[in-house]
Formats: C-alpha cells, structure tokens, sequence
C-alpha cells in the first residue's frame, strides 16, 4: 500500500501476510484486496483515511465495474455497498477515465499514409492522417515515429504543412530548438520522429492531417509497409502498419498513390 498526501497514514493502518505493516491481501479468484487492520492500529470513526495501490491494467479494453466495500471484525460488521466513483472526469481525453479499472487499448484509429505522385526525382507531398484513442500530449513528452519512408530524400529538419480540414495537424509538432510545425528525420533508420509540442495536445478521437514534402529518389521502387507508433510518459502506441491506397490511379499508374512507390519518366 502507498502513501498518499493528506492521507493520515492509512497505508500503515493494514497489517498483511506475516504482519507486514502496509500491505493487504489478493485473492485473484473473487478478485478482491482483503485489508487487515494491523493489532495495534485503530481506523478511527470519522477520520477520512486515504491510500493507494498500483496495479497494471490488463491488456483489452473494458468498462469499470461497480466496486464493493465491506467490513467485518468481532466488535462490527459492516454490509457490502458500492462505492463512489469518478465516472464524469476526463483522463488521457477519456470521459470516466478516472473510473476503477476502466480500460481503453491505445491505438491509432485513423493512421493513413499517401502520396502526390510516383514520378522520380521530383518534390512529392506526402500527406499524413492521424486519430488516436488516448491523448498525446507535449507535457507527457509524447512523441509519434513514422519509420520506414525507405527512399525520401529529406534534411534533418522536415517542414510539416497544412493540409485543409486538417485541425492544424502541423502546428502540433515542435522539432529542434522548439521550432513549431516541424519533425525530425533520421537518415539512417528512413523514419521521421514528430514530437509533440510542449503545450500542444493530440487529442483522443480527433482526425488530424499534415503533410511534407520530400524529394523522390532517382531509381524507381515499390512502396513499402509505413509503421507509426508513439511513445510518451503517460501513454506508449505499439507499432502498427499504417494504411496505403494501394489502388487509386495515378498518372496512369495503378497504386500510384502509395507512399514512395517510384516510377522512372520514360519511353
């Protein structure tokens, strides 16, 4: 059990297995914390004790579920009731996140990648769209990586750009120095690191679009699987394939659309 402040000592008021002070008692089958208040100690009528414990979440998503609390001893009995909890507060963008044990799978909903054109050697606009389950945000030193832009020809600062209907998707971003509307590229891993501005916040469940433009290479090639994923203090995005329009048409050439698929101009 843990201290919290203001909590007049309540994590010290239970006594577990072999009398260690501060800790209770887990029983995985009726998924119950069972706390023992220790032989010297008294929790106190009227007095609001206060303590915490840390558990890891599991890995599917769920709803929170009522929680019971009761009391029984040789002097009292207390009956099972439910328990108050926070259902209308926003955590990670997440209304009711602050509920027991709700649980939501951090994933890029919308993670789509595309192209202007496949023509070798010319300025190429590759526009980016994002929407996540679970804020990003600056203040928690969240970060979103793109790897695989196998072929871009970029300088180490990459200019993001706006892209209408896009709810300023560029601005989110601070490169080097702090610079606003910016990203970082690394040659050698062909990925582009967009770090979330410190007062900027990618907000759960909104569509965001951004665009940068880069320089195809001279020899042709296929587009190849982009991946996305984020990383952050309070929130880490597995890797995952981002989605490529492997079909539209473009200058007559089918999948002409799908990020860094190159096509040599020539009879």
């Amino acid at each position: 059990l843990e201290a919290v402040p203001g909590g007049k000592g309540g994590e010290g008021l239970f006594c577990g297995s072999g009398g260690v002070s501060g800790t209770g008692a887990w029983n995985n089958e009726s998924s119950s914390l069972v706390l023992s208040v220790c032989s010297s100690e008294n929790l106190r009528a009227g007095v609001e004790y206060v303590f915490a414990f840390t558990t890891t979440n599991p890995s599917e998503a769920q709803e929170s579920r009522s929680v019971s609390v009761e009391a029984s001893g040789e002097a009292v009995e207390y009956p099972s009731t439910a328990m108050e909890r926070n259902t209308s507060s926003v955590v990670l963008g997440i209304e009711g996140g602050a509920s027991p044990l709700k649980v939501v799978v951090p994933v890029f909903t919308t993670k789509r990648i595309g192209q202007s054109t496949p023509v070798s050697g010319i300025a190429n606009v590759i526009t980016v769209s994002l929407s996540a389950t679970l804020d990003l945000s600056g203040g928690a030193s969240s970060a979103i990586t793109l790897t695989n832009l196998t072929g871009a020809v970029l300088g180490a600062n990459v200019a993001l750009e706006a892209v209408p209907g896009g709810k300023g998707g560029e601005g989110l971003f601070c490169g080097s120095g702090g610079v606003s509307g910016t990203g970082a590229w690394n040659n050698e891993s062909s990925s582009l690191v967009l770090s979330v501005c410190s007062s900027e916040n990618l907000r759960a469940g909104v569509e965001y679009v951004f665009a940068f433009t880069t320089t195809n290479p001279s020899e042709a090639q296929e587009s190849r699987s982009v991946s996305v994923e984020a990383s952050g203090e309070a929130v880490e995005y597995p890797s995952t394939a981002m989605e490529r329009n492997t079909s539209s048409v473009v200058l007559g050439i089918e999948g002409g659309a799908s990020p860094l698929k190159i096509v040599l101009s020539a009879f």
